[in-house]
């Protein structure tokens, strides 16, 4: 894994747990709609966190080639 698929991750699952905090602290107050309120809260930006990393892993990071993980040598000259 190369060093800015590495960075996003981090970025992407940093900003995870600070909407989590976001919206238990948000829904802490009503002990009848706690349910409902942390996941009005949590799920719309979880979902554009986690679109907006897949997008970022897709522009920003080389394509994983699959030639860097090809044995060489195992089949002799012709394989």
């Amino acid at each position: 894994m190369d060093k800015s698929r590495t960075i996003i991750i981090i970025i992407m699952d940093v900003l995870l747990l600070a909407e989590m905090i976001f919206a238990i602290w948000l829904s802490h107050d009503d002990p009848v709609s706690v349910a409902w309120t942390f996941s009005m809260a949590f799920v719309p930006l979880a979902l554009a966190t986690v679109v907006g990393a897949r997008l970022a892993v897709r522009r920003w990071s080389p394509p994983l080639s699959g030639e860097l993980y090809r044995p060489v040598g195992i089949m002799g000259p012709r394989g």
